[in-house]
Protein backbone atom coordinates (compact mmCIF):
# COMPACT_ATOMS: atom_id res chain seq x y z
CA UNK A 1 0.00 0.00 0.00
CA UNK A 2 2.42 2.83 0.72
CA UNK A 3 4.68 1.41 -2.47
CA UNK A 4 1.52 2.11 -4.21
CA UNK A 5 1.61 5.84 -2.68
CA UNK A 6 4.95 6.45 -3.27
CA UNK A 7 4.62 5.25 -7.12
CA UNK A 8 1.36 7.53 -7.21
CA UNK A 9 3.78 10.50 -6.10
CA UNK A 10 6.90 10.20 -8.16
CA UNK A 11 8.46 13.19 -8.21
CA UNK A 12 8.34 13.63 -4.05
CA UNK A 13 8.97 10.13 -3.45
CA UNK A 14 12.48 9.62 -1.89
CA UNK A 15 13.69 6.56 -4.15
CA UNK A 16 17.32 6.47 -2.84
CA UNK A 17 16.11 5.81 0.27
CA UNK A 18 13.73 3.32 -0.38
CA UNK A 19 16.60 1.54 -2.64
CA UNK A 20 18.15 0.53 0.43
CA UNK A 21 15.34 -1.59 1.91
CA UNK A 22 13.72 -2.46 -1.50
CA UNK A 23 16.43 -2.78 -4.44
CA UNK A 24 13.32 -3.87 -7.20
CA UNK A 25 13.93 -2.41 -10.73
CA UNK A 26 10.87 -0.54 -10.31
CA UNK A 27 12.30 1.75 -7.47
CA UNK A 28 16.45 1.44 -9.60
CA UNK A 29 14.70 3.30 -12.65
CA UNK A 30 13.88 6.28 -10.44
CA UNK A 31 17.93 6.32 -9.86
CA UNK A 32 20.60 8.15 -10.91
CA UNK A 33 23.70 5.60 -12.25
CA UNK A 34 25.95 7.37 -9.57
CA UNK A 35 23.65 6.47 -6.64
CA UNK A 36 22.89 2.81 -8.25
CA UNK A 37 26.92 2.58 -7.88
CA UNK A 38 27.05 3.81 -4.66
CA UNK A 39 23.78 1.49 -3.51
CA UNK A 40 25.86 -1.67 -5.33
CA UNK A 41 28.96 -0.35 -3.03
CA UNK A 42 27.11 -0.07 0.19
CA UNK A 43 26.03 -3.38 -0.07
CA UNK A 44 29.34 -5.02 -1.15
CA UNK A 45 30.67 -2.80 1.42
CA UNK A 46 28.20 -4.46 4.25
CA UNK A 47 29.33 -8.15 3.08
CA UNK A 48 33.04 -7.46 3.37
CA UNK A 49 32.45 -5.75 6.95
CA UNK A 50 30.22 -8.99 7.86
CA UNK A 51 32.79 -11.40 6.08
CA UNK A 52 35.75 -9.97 8.54
CA UNK A 53 33.25 -10.93 11.51
CA UNK A 54 32.66 -14.26 10.35
CA UNK A 55 36.52 -14.98 9.67
CA UNK A 56 37.30 -14.18 13.29
CA UNK A 57 34.59 -16.20 14.55
CA UNK A 58 35.75 -18.87 12.57
CA UNK A 59 39.23 -18.92 14.22
CA UNK A 60 37.70 -18.70 17.47
CA UNK A 61 35.34 -21.76 17.24
CA UNK A 62 36.91 -24.48 15.51
CA UNK A 63 33.83 -25.08 13.66
CA UNK A 64 33.41 -28.80 12.32
CA UNK A 65 32.96 -27.46 8.50
CA UNK A 66 32.09 -30.92 7.37
CA UNK A 67 28.36 -31.26 9.33
CA UNK A 68 28.16 -27.89 10.96
CA UNK A 69 27.53 -30.15 14.26
CA UNK A 70 28.03 -27.30 17.66
CA UNK A 71 31.22 -28.96 19.18
CA UNK A 72 31.38 -27.83 23.10
CA UNK A 73 32.82 -23.93 23.22
CA UNK A 74 31.26 -23.23 20.26
CA UNK A 75 30.00 -20.15 20.12
CA UNK A 76 26.92 -20.99 18.51
CA UNK A 77 24.47 -18.21 18.71
CA UNK A 78 27.17 -15.31 17.78
CA UNK A 79 27.96 -17.46 14.92
CA UNK A 80 24.07 -18.12 13.63
CA UNK A 81 23.09 -14.58 14.32
CA UNK A 82 26.18 -13.24 12.31
CA UNK A 83 25.95 -16.27 9.32
CA UNK A 84 21.85 -14.92 9.16
CA UNK A 85 23.46 -11.36 8.92
CA UNK A 86 25.55 -12.41 6.32
CA UNK A 87 22.71 -14.50 4.34
CA UNK A 88 20.48 -11.07 4.53
CA UNK A 89 23.00 -8.89 3.58
CA UNK A 90 23.87 -11.61 0.30
CA UNK A 91 20.08 -11.56 -0.13
CA UNK A 92 20.21 -7.64 -0.41
CA UNK A 93 23.45 -7.81 -2.61
CA UNK A 94 22.05 -10.62 -5.41
CA UNK A 95 18.80 -9.01 -5.68
CA UNK A 96 20.67 -5.51 -6.66
CA UNK A 97 22.93 -7.34 -9.09
CA UNK A 98 19.83 -8.70 -10.89
CA UNK A 99 17.71 -5.71 -10.93
CA UNK A 100 20.37 -3.66 -12.19
CA UNK A 101 20.66 -6.34 -14.81
CA UNK A 102 24.54 -6.81 -13.95
CA UNK A 103 24.37 -10.69 -13.64
CA UNK A 104 27.74 -10.81 -15.78
CA UNK A 105 29.20 -9.59 -12.00
CA UNK A 106 28.94 -13.28 -11.25
CA UNK A 107 31.15 -14.70 -13.59
CA UNK A 108 33.95 -12.97 -12.00
CA UNK A 109 32.86 -13.50 -8.48
CA UNK A 110 29.89 -15.38 -6.51
CA UNK A 111 30.04 -15.19 -2.60
CA UNK A 112 28.45 -18.21 -1.06
CA UNK A 113 25.87 -18.54 1.98
CA UNK A 114 27.26 -19.27 5.08
CA UNK A 115 25.39 -22.17 7.07
CA UNK A 116 24.44 -21.86 10.48
CA UNK A 117 25.59 -24.18 13.40
CA UNK A 118 23.38 -26.95 14.07
CA UNK A 119 22.25 -29.42 17.41
CA UNK A 120 24.88 -32.45 17.05
CA UNK A 121 21.88 -34.48 18.28
CA UNK A 122 19.64 -33.50 15.57
CA UNK A 123 21.84 -34.07 12.88
CA UNK A 124 22.88 -37.99 14.62
CA UNK A 125 19.18 -38.71 14.72
CA UNK A 126 18.95 -37.54 10.93
CA UNK A 127 21.42 -39.70 9.54
CA UNK A 128 20.74 -42.53 11.67
CA UNK A 129 17.14 -42.76 10.35
CA UNK A 130 18.74 -42.37 7.00
CA UNK A 131 19.01 -39.16 5.63
CA UNK A 132 21.68 -37.03 5.00
CA UNK A 133 23.47 -34.22 5.34
CA UNK A 134 22.16 -31.14 3.97
CA UNK A 135 22.45 -30.53 0.52
CA UNK A 136 22.99 -27.03 1.66
CA UNK A 137 25.81 -27.69 3.84
CA UNK A 138 27.19 -29.88 1.66
CA UNK A 139 27.79 -27.22 -1.21
CA UNK A 140 28.77 -24.52 1.58
CA UNK A 141 31.98 -27.50 1.69
CA UNK A 142 32.39 -27.57 -1.79
CA UNK A 143 32.94 -23.48 -2.13
CA UNK A 144 35.46 -21.28 -0.87
CA UNK A 145 34.92 -19.49 2.20
CA UNK A 146 33.39 -16.35 1.82
CA UNK A 147 36.26 -14.12 3.66
CA UNK A 148 39.03 -16.19 1.32
CA UNK A 149 37.22 -14.79 -1.20
CA UNK A 150 37.48 -11.42 -0.29
CA UNK A 151 40.99 -11.38 0.80
CA UNK A 152 41.56 -13.00 -3.36
CA UNK A 153 42.74 -16.15 -1.25
CA UNK A 154 40.27 -18.16 -3.29
CA UNK A 155 38.39 -18.12 -6.38
CA UNK A 156 34.72 -18.26 -6.36
CA UNK A 157 32.30 -17.35 -9.31
CA UNK A 158 28.72 -18.79 -10.70
CA UNK A 159 30.09 -21.37 -12.81
CA UNK A 160 31.77 -22.72 -9.77
CA UNK A 161 28.46 -22.67 -7.21
CA UNK A 162 26.08 -24.06 -10.09
CA UNK A 163 28.71 -26.98 -10.25
CA UNK A 164 28.71 -27.38 -6.75
CA UNK A 165 24.75 -27.41 -6.15
CA UNK A 166 24.51 -29.94 -9.03
CA UNK A 167 26.90 -32.28 -7.29
CA UNK A 168 25.31 -31.72 -4.22
CA UNK A 169 21.55 -32.42 -6.10
CA UNK A 170 20.13 -28.93 -5.29
CA UNK A 171 18.52 -26.54 -7.78
CA UNK A 172 21.30 -23.58 -7.81
CA UNK A 173 18.74 -20.57 -8.61
CA UNK A 174 15.59 -21.73 -6.53
CA UNK A 175 17.82 -22.91 -3.61
CA UNK A 176 19.39 -19.19 -4.02
CA UNK A 177 22.91 -19.47 -4.59
CA UNK A 178 22.66 -17.57 -7.77
CA UNK A 179 19.70 -15.79 -7.82
CA UNK A 180 17.49 -13.71 -5.92
CA UNK A 181 15.23 -15.24 -3.51
CA UNK A 182 11.64 -15.79 -5.02
CA UNK A 183 9.11 -13.07 -2.68
CA UNK A 184 5.72 -12.81 -2.61
CA UNK A 185 2.40 -13.66 -0.46
CA UNK A 186 1.42 -17.40 -1.08
CA UNK A 187 -2.24 -17.74 -1.40
CA UNK A 188 -4.00 -19.60 1.90
CA UNK A 189 -7.59 -19.73 3.11
CA UNK A 190 -8.01 -19.28 6.90
CA UNK A 191 -8.44 -22.62 9.00
CA UNK A 192 -9.66 -23.47 12.96
CA UNK A 193 -6.01 -23.18 14.16
CA UNK A 194 -5.51 -19.61 12.32
CA UNK A 195 -8.89 -18.44 13.44
CA UNK A 196 -8.04 -20.03 16.95
CA UNK A 197 -5.12 -18.07 17.53
CA UNK A 198 -6.56 -14.93 16.13
CA UNK A 199 -9.51 -15.29 19.24
CA UNK A 200 -7.02 -14.93 21.89
CA UNK A 201 -4.83 -12.04 20.25
CA UNK A 202 -7.03 -9.46 18.35
CA UNK A 203 -11.10 -10.32 19.00
CA UNK A 204 -11.62 -7.78 16.37
CA UNK A 205 -10.38 -9.47 13.51
CA UNK A 206 -11.40 -12.54 14.99
CA UNK A 207 -15.44 -11.03 14.68
CA UNK A 208 -14.72 -10.26 11.55
CA UNK A 209 -13.55 -13.48 10.60
CA UNK A 210 -16.65 -15.31 12.41
CA UNK A 211 -19.42 -13.11 9.96
CA UNK A 212 -17.09 -14.34 7.14
CA UNK A 213 -17.95 -17.98 7.81
CA UNK A 214 -14.74 -18.70 9.74
CA UNK A 215 -14.99 -20.12 13.11
CA UNK A 216 -12.73 -22.39 15.22
CA UNK A 217 -13.77 -25.79 14.87
CA UNK A 218 -16.68 -25.11 12.65
CA UNK A 219 -16.65 -25.59 8.64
Amino acid sequence: MLFNRCKQSPDTTNWSAISYSYSDKEVLQHLTDEQKGKLLGKWTFILEEVSVFLEALWKENDIYRKTMAVKKGNDSTTWNNTAGAWNKARDNWMNLIYALGMEFILDDVCFGKVMRLMAADVIAWHLSTGGKIDPNTEVWNIVPLPWEVFQEKAFCNREMIVSACKESGIDPEKSGWIAPRPHGVSQYKPTPELVHGVTVSNPFLAKILRQNKYFSGKL
